[in-house]
C-alpha cells in the first residue's frame, strides 16, 4: 500500500509541477504575444501620425506655392497696367 502511494505520487508530481509550468509557459506567451500587438499597433499608429504629418507640409507647400505664384502674376498684371498707363500719358 505505501509502495503503492509513493508510486503514485512519484508519478503524479511531475505532471502537476511541469502542469504549473505549462500554465507559466502559457502565461509568458500570451503576454509576448500582447506585447507583440501592442508595438504593432504603436508602429502603425506613429506610420499614420508621420504620414499625416507630411500630407499637412506638403498640403501647406503647395498652397504657399500657389499663394506666392498668384502673388507674382498680381505684381505682373500691375506692372503691366503701370505700363499701359505711362505710355497712354506719354503720347
Amino acid at each position: 500500500m505505501k509502495a503503492s502511494l509513493v508510486l503514485t505520487a512519484l508519478l503524479a508530481a511531475p505532471s502537476v509541477v511541469f502542469g504549473a509550468q505549462r500554465d507559466r509557459f502559457e502565461s509568458r506567451r500570451m503576454q509576448a504575444e500582447i506585447r507583440r500587438e501592442v508595438q504593432e499597433s504603436l508602429r502603425d499608429a506613429r506610420r499614420m501620425r508621420w504620414e499625416a504629418g507630411r500630407t499637412i507640409r506638403r498640403d501647406a507647400l503647395r498652397a504657399r506655392l500657389e499663394a506666392r505664384q498668384a502673388a507674382r502674376e498680381a505684381v505682373r498684371e500691375a506692372r503691366r497696367a503701370a505700363r499701359e498707363a505711362r505710355r497712354f500719358w506719354r503720347d
